[in-house]
């Protein structure tokens, strides 16, 4: 899966400004910039090595998966998405 639409950074971006406090925002505003051109494309894993991201989680393998942690219902008890 890769973060290619500026909506799509934009969304990620405030999902950590608002439940990640060790969260790079001085990272996070250059791919926001540099995001939504024609030739721009993000892995989840340059995602979360680039703004030390916790919402998203991506694993390597065969049948790779990625896990999206929804805080929307309960912060104490987030529930997973798996892509």
């Amino acid at each position: 899966m890769c973060l290619s639409l500026k909506s799509t950074i934009e969304y990620w971006g405030e999902w950590e400004a608002l439940y990640n406090p060790g969260f790079n925002f001085t990272e996070f505003g250059t791919i926001k910039n540099t995001s939504g051109r024609n030739n721009f494309v993000l892995s989840v894993k340059q995602w979360i090595e680039a703004t030390q991201a916790i919402g998203i989680k991506a694993k390597a393998g065969r049948y790779g998966v990625i896990e999206i942690l929804s805080f929307l219902s309960n912060r104490k008890n987030p529930s997973i998405l798996k892509l």
